[in-house]
């Protein structure tokens, strides 16, 4: 069972809203796109008009980023290129695997079995180092 989640963080890089999403047998491409189309609507529904998009999977950002998205046989990447097309700016950024820790854990967490978004509005405990790595990458020394 596939599953999506990530986190939204506020302009401070402060906890604002993470989410994870059942949705069901799929593959990674498919669940990369699911946490990229929800990612960007609560950005849009918080008002946001300059959002950075991170994810670890270059063959989904390759596909929302291409010139042809909105005729992709995937109909996911096309809602997605129809949230870009919208008065905003995005950036796509590529990051690291390790980098991604918040995200790691909240897909982890339960989700609604009717295949629902579930939210987490409020910082869960023992996230915040998490959140940090997730913000600011690993620290090496």
């Amino acid at each position: 069972m596939g599953s999506a989640s990530d986190l939204l963080p506020n302009h401070s890089d402060d906890w604002l809203i993470g989410f994870n999403k059942k949705v069901g047998f799929s593959s990674l491409l498919q669940s990369e796109f699911w946490g990229i189309y929800v990612d960007l609507c609560l950005a849009w529904d918080h008002g946001y008009k300059h959002v950075q998009v991170q994810y670890n999977c270059s063959e989904a950002l390759k596909l929302i980023s291409s010139p042809l998205a909105g005729s992709d046989a995937y109909a996911l990447v096309r809602a997605i290129a129809y949230l870009v097309e919208r008065h905003w700016l995005i950036d796509f950024v590529i990051i690291r695997r390790e980098a991604n820790f918040a995200t790691s854990f909240l897909v982890k967490l339960p989700t609604v079995d009717d295949g629902s978004v579930r939210f987490f509005s409020e910082s869960l405990a023992n996230i915040g180092l998490l959140l940090h790595r997730h913000l600011h990458g690993l620290i090496y020394y």
